[in-house]
C-alpha cells in the first residue's frame, strides 16, 4: 500500500519580529496582520501535532514551562496560518469536501472502510483528525506554491533525463542490496508526557537524517535517550524478497543513503543501503513519471521555505504566550 502518512515539511525557525507578550488575552493567541487566531485553534493544532487528545494538549500547554519548546510548536502553527491566510488572499481555500474527496480516493484504492483506515492510522499513532489536519496543510501549501511558484517547480523532460542519467543506479529492477537497519519496538507509552517525549526523540532522530547525519549518529542519539536500539545487517538480498514497507523504503534509497523513521511490522526503523548489486536498468520512459514527481517534490520544499520567509518578512506577528 502506498504510504499514506506523509511527513510534514520542517520549516524555518521563528522569525525575528514576532513579539512575545505576557499572556493570552481574551482567547486571542496570535495576531497575524490583524487576523486574530484563537488559543483553541492552537490547542487543536498541538493535539494533532503531538498526537494526543485536546484535553491532554490543554494540560500540556498549561504545565509546559519551556519557552523554547513552545516556540517550536508556535513556529509551526504560525507557518501554517501564514500559508492559510495567503491562500485566502489569493481567492482560494481548501474546503471540507476537498479533504473528503482525497480520503475517499484512498479508501477506494485500498478497499478500506473508514474504520479500516482509522485502524491503519492508529497503528502509526495518528488519529483521523490529525491526518485531516496534515492533509489540509499540505494541500494549502501545494496550492500556494502553484499560484506563486508554479513555473519554478515544473520539471522539463530534459531535466528529468539528466537526473535519470546522473542517478541510474536508483532505477534498476531485480537488484540486490546490502543494508543496515536500526530498529526499536513500536510501543507507545501510555503516560502523556512520556508519549510526547518519545515522539520528540523520533523527530530528533529524523532531523539528524535530514541534515545528512550518519546511521551511527542516529544510533548514539537514540541510545543516549534510553531507546533500546537493535542493529541488523542484511544482504546481499533481492529487493523483491523484502516485505512491503521495507521494499518500498529500500527501493527509494541510493547506496549510502539513510531513510527517515519508518514502520516495519511492529518496529520503528531507520534503514541505510550500503550497496546495490547487479540488476537491470529500467528504461527512462518507465521511470519518468516517478522522477518528475520526486524533482517537483524537492523543488516544492525549497519553494515553500522561500514563500514562508517572504511572508514572515512582510508580516506583523504578535504572539501571546502564557
Amino acid at each position: 500500500m502506498k504510504r499514506i502518512c506523509a511527513m510534514l515539511l520542517t520549516l524555518a525557525a521563528l522569525a525575528a519580529g514576532a513579539e512575545l507578550a505576557a499572556k493570552v488575552i481574551d482567547g486571542v493567541f496570535i495576531n497575524i496582520n490583524g487576523n486574530a487566531v484563537t488559543y483553541s485553534e492552537f490547542r487543536e493544532f498541538v493535539a494533532h501535532r503531538l498526537r494526543i487528545s485536546e484535553g491532554d494538549a490543554e494540560e500540556f500547554l498549561s504545565k509546559e514551562r519551556s519557552r523554547e519548546k513552545l516556540k517550536g510548536l508556535t513556529n509551526a502553527f504560525i507557518d501554517a496560518k501564514l500559508i492559510s491566510f495567503e491562500l485566502e488572499k489569493l481567492g482560494d481555500r481548501v474546503k471540507k469536501q476537498d479533504l473528503d474527496g482525497v480520503i475517499q480516493r484512498i479508501l477506494d484504492e485500498n478497499g478500506f472502510t473508514e474504520e479500516d483506515f482509522e485502524q491503519v492510522l492508529g497503528r502509526e499513532g495518528i488519529t483521523l483528525g490529525a491526518y485531516r489536519q496534515n492533509l489540509r496543510q499540505e494541500m494549502e501549501k501545494s496550492r500556494v506554491i502553484r499560484a506563486l511558484k508554479g513555473k519554478e517547480v515544473l520539471v522539463t523532460d530534459e531535466e528529468a533525463k539528466h537526473f535519470y542519467l546522473e542517478n541510474r543506479d536508483r532505477f534498476k529492477r531485480d537488484f540486490k542490496v546490502m543494508l543496515t537497519m536500526l530498529s526499536f519496538p513500536l510501543q507507545l507509552p501510555e503516560e502523556r508526557d512520556e508519549l510526547i517525549r518519545f515522539r520528540e526523540i523520533v523527530s530528533g532522530a529524523d532531523e539528524i537524517v535530514e541534515h545528512g547525519g550518519k546511521l551511527e549518529e542516529v544510533r548514539d542519539f537514540l541510545q543516549s535517550r534510553g531507546i533500546p536500539v537493535k542493529s541488523s545487517v542484511l544482504g546481499p538480498v533481492s529487493v523483491d524478497d523484502l516485505s512491503g514497507e521495507l521494499k518500498d523504503e529500500v527501493a527509494s534509497l541510493s547506496g549510502g543513503e539513510t531513510s527517515r523513521s519508518t514502520i516495519v511490522k511492529d518496529r520503528v526503523a531507520f534503514i541505510q543501503v550500503a550497496e546495490r548489486q547487479g540488476g537491470e536498468y529500467m528504461p527512462f520512459e518507465d521511470v519518468k513519471g516517478a522522477i518528475n514527481e520526486e524533482m517537483v517534490s524537492k523543488r516544492s520544499i525549497g519553494a515553500i521555505k522561500e514563500i514562508i520567509r517572504d511572508l514572515r518578512s512582510r508580516s506583523y506577528i504578535e504572539v501571546y504566550l502564557q
